[in-house]
């Protein structure tokens, strides 16, 4: 099925493939709040990111701060903010890109995460966006 769905080996997230199948499988709109909350409680945050206009994701509805970078030929993200929220959407893109190369990672398009994104309030879809946007320019 391609990039999207590997399964990141240091964390204990579900591929992106289940975790759309599970929020298809809830009753309605705070059911999915709740498992996109879950799943930000899960994202292992970096409070120690430097909290400068260079890692903080404009458009994103909740103060949000991110660090890509590449190391051994992988791509490593580290996330810190005060909702979780925006850190479930985070473990999202974690998910998919946390360990895959930079040529990978710079090849993402959002739509690769429609399925996921289908779930999600407007301005979150523009978050996700802005957040995949300040990924791949951080590791240009």
């Amino acid at each position: 099925m391609g990039l999207l769905f590997c399964v990141c080996l240091n964390t204990n997230m579900l591929p992106l493939e289940i975790i759309v199948q599970e929020m298809r499988n809830l009753s309605d709109s705070s059911e999915v709040t709740e498992y996109i909350f879950s799943l930000g409680e899960e994202l292992k945050t970096d409070n120690s990111i430097r909290k400068d206009r260079a890692n903080y994701v404009r458009r994103c509805q909740s103060q949000l701060w991110v660090s890509a970078s590449v190391d051994t030929a992988v791509v490593k993200l580290k996330f810190d903010s005060d909702s979780k929220y925006s850190l479930g959407i985070c473990a999202v893109l974690n998910q998919a890109l946390e360990g895959q190369t930079k040529k990978k990672v710079l090849e993402t398009g959002i739509k690769s995460f429609a399925d996921f994104m289908q779930f999600l309030p407007a301005p979150r879809q523009r978050g996700m966006q802005a957040t995949l946007n300040l990924i791949q320019s951080q590791i240009r």
